[in-house]
């Protein structure tokens, strides 16, 4: 049953399956939208650049297809996700847009976010560069991404690794896969998933990642039920939602349901005395 989270996103699926795990098959070409959803994209994306001139901030926005999540069913012993295309600032522009937008018309883009943890028992995270389009100086887990076809969630994975970390496949233990979740803002679906890098985490490395100009900073937490558990309460408002998700579901997987279950009575009872918008000093 999906379990909405303090208003920020809902959780579809909540599981801790191997990689493999994840099927995924794209079913059709790119969705073919009306002249005036093309130009309510244009104008967002005008807008977004106009935005950053005035903060004095160069951005990178750069369209291309991205993976469109139509469906998925659940067996026994696998998941598999049916897909199709949009582009990305069609997905971009669903933060504004979408309430407006028929069923058929919207993005459902799909991404991937990665709990990462490292052989030292520390856990990964990062803070977002004032260059990226989306969520600007926003925590967040690394590496995350958006799935491009004909790539599977799994093949992003090691992909983002790569681009975001400089971490090539045999650095990394064989990945779990997590969830699904759906960002409430902007209707982006998420597939969550966790994985272990065989080395502790030198941060020097990373400046030899192509991508690494999103990223301002590395962050390591210890990976304990209880400094997870509290970064998810004082992070509640400045965290990327799908980061978020993914430590939430990361900590259920590792930390256990009872853990799961607590967290989020606790994050219910932080957003009634706290509601969007007002920051944890």
């Amino acid at each position: 049953m999906p379990t909405e989270v303090a208003g920020r996103y809902v959780v579809y699926l909540a599981t801790d399956v191997p990689g493999t795990a994840l099927r995924c098959e794209y079913a059709g070409g790119a969705i073919a939208l009306p002249n005036e959803v093309k130009a309510q994209i244009a104008r967002h994306i005008d807008a977004l650049r106009a935005k950053a001139a005035a903060e004095d901030r160069e951005i990178r926005l750069e369209d291309r297809p991205i993976a469109r999540l139509l469906g998925w069913h659940a067996e026994a012993n696998y998941v598999t996700l049916r897909l199709g295309q949009t582009g990305y600032f069609h997905a971009i522009a669903s933060a504004t847009y979408r309430e407006t937008w028929k069923p058929a018309l919207q993005a459902n883009a799909l991404a991937v976010s990665v709990v990462t943890r490292t052989a030292d028992g520390s856990v990964l995270l990062e803070q977002r560069s004032s260059r990226v389009a989306e969520y600007p100086g926003a925590y967040h887990v690394i590496p995350a991404g958006q799935v491009e076809p004909p790539n599977s969630p799994v093949d992003t994975v090691y992909a983002e690794l790569t681009e975001e970390l400089a971490l090539a496949r045999p650095e990394v233990a064989e990945g779990r896969f997590l969830g699904i979740i759906q960002n409430v803002t902007n209707g982006k679906y998420e597939t969550i998933f966790g994985l272990e890098i065989q080395s502790a985490w030198n941060d020097a490395r990373r400046g030899n990642a192509v991508d690494a100009w999103a990223t301002d900073r590395v962050l390591a937490i210890p990976d304990t039920g209880e400094r997870v558990g509290a970064w998810l309460l004082d992070h509640l408002d400045d965290m990327v939602p799908p980061g978020h998700a993914a430590l939430l579901l990361y900590g259920r997987a590792r930390y256990g349901k009872t853990w799961y279950e607590d967290m989020l009575k606790r994050l219910v009872a932080r957003e009634v005395a706290m509601p969007p918008g007002m920051l944890v000093e």
